[in-house]
């Protein structure tokens, strides 16, 4: 064997080597004793970790011939460990994913840290056995923090900072709980209004209580396998002044919302591609011309937000001020409403469904969704108290 690859290799002794359920090579590095890095083995993050190991020690990087056999040696020793886990970004479920045991929602902090929503509840644990992949760009959600009795307070201050009507915050919620469904179908939620009206301030706050990240709105591309990669590296697709609309597009975010196959070969595989299934939820701020046609259209919910006045309008400074001082207590009241859902028999469900209705919640039921032109009698949407003993058939 070359002298440099069994260096390299006593690097990757610290490493587990395991294959995903998908058949592609991982290794988990450990960031301390409680928490891992997932990585693919043919990713640049390996070869940068490895590169990088054999400078700190020997003050030269390692030979391509050396660096390309060791990958080649870890990839095999992945693929005949006879372990294999399922690799999620950002939800997983454990057990079966149309009805979870458990929904895990990775933090994506330096401790590894996930959120375990079960039927009695959540709570923040570390868990090697449910690997998440990370992208650069992504960003970590802060801590859920509980206070108790104030979900519904949180919801209405969460209605004004977006500026939306009491059923439009209905729509908003059905949305953000299905992001935390392991499992498509994933209703696509639409946002409409004048310029000026908040659209693209509003999208950026949903993806952030979810799945935050550097660059949270993208342009929609115009290809199909931009779309596609572009899903790979995000949990939620969000997407800012989109206007009409080519066939193709169109098509795409249909599959992804329910369910879309891709093939994958990483460079360096010379295996066969992997197939893998991937749904998103998809966040849209649409600009004029928006024009969905009728498959698209079946699976969206669509917020109109009205015009900003001068008693409305607020800086975008103390909007994320306002913002970020409720998250993690947010992010605690949906992680109690996902609880309850969780608790829920299938045959206390309601059963509905009409063109602007989203899909059930993550295996449980959905709060009762207002039409547009019909006023409510409450002023604001409210979210389950934590431990609550009774299933609602409602939020």
């Amino acid at each position: 064997m070359h002298p440099q690859v069994d260096i390299l290799l006593n690097y990757a002794a610290t490493a587990t080597p395991f294959v995903s359920s998908t058949g592609q090579a991982f290794l988990s590095l450990p960031l301390d004793a409680f928490s891992q890095q997932v990585c693919s083995v043919y990713s640049p993050r390996i070869r940068d970790w490895l590169i990088a190991s054999f400078y700190r020690d020997h003050h030269q990087p390692p030979s391509p011939y050396a660096l390309r056999q060791t990958i080649g040696t870890l990839a095999a020793r992945a693929n005949c460990s006879g372990t294999s886990l399922s690799v999620e970004r950002h939800v997983a479920a454990r057990g079966n994913p149309h009805h979870a045991d458990a929904i895990l929602l990775d933090l994506a902090n330096p401790h590894g840290e996930i959120v375990e929503i079960t039927l009695d509840g959540w709570q923040i644990s570390t868990d090697p056995a449910a690997p998440f992949l990370h992208s650069r760009g992504n960003l970590e959600l802060p801590s859920p923090h509980q206070q108790p009795d104030t979900s519904h307070q949180l919801l209405c201050t969460l209605q004004h900072l977006l500026n939306l009507s009491t059923a439009d915050s209905h729509r908003a919620l059905v949305w953000l709980l299905s992001a935390l469904r392991p499992q498509g179908p994933h209703p696509i939620l639409v946002l409409e209004g004048p310029p000026s009206s908040g659209k693209s301030t509003a999208a950026r706050m949903l993806r952030a209580l979810i799945d935050p990240s550097a660059a949270p709105l993208f342009s929609l591309p115009v290809s199909e396998p931009d779309l596609l990669a572009l899903a790979t590296l995000n949990w939620v697709l969000a997407f800012d002044h989109t206007g009409p609309l080519r066939p193709n597009i169109s098509a795409t975010l249909c599959r992804l919302a329910t369910g879309a196959a891709i093939r994958q070969r990483e460079k360096g595989d010379g295996r066969e591609p992997t197939v893998q299934e991937i749904h998103r939820p998809i966040l849209i701020a649409a600009a004029p011309g928006w024009n969905p046609d009728e498959s698209l259209a079946d699976r969206t919910l669509t917020i109109r937000l009205a015009p900003l006045t001068t008693t409305t309008r607020r800086t975008e400074a103390a909007l994320w001020q306002g913002f970020e001082t409720i998250r993690p207590t947010l992010l605690a009241a949906l992680c109690d409403a996902t609880a309850l859902a969780l608790r829920a028999k299938p045959e206390q469900l309601p059963v509905q469904r009409r063109p602007d209705a989203a899909p059930t919640p993550p295996n449980g039921p959905s709060p009762p969704s207002p039409k547009a032109n019909q006023p409510s009698s409450t002023p604001c949407t409210k979210l389950p108290p934590r431990q609550s003993s009774t299933p609602s058939p409602s939020f």
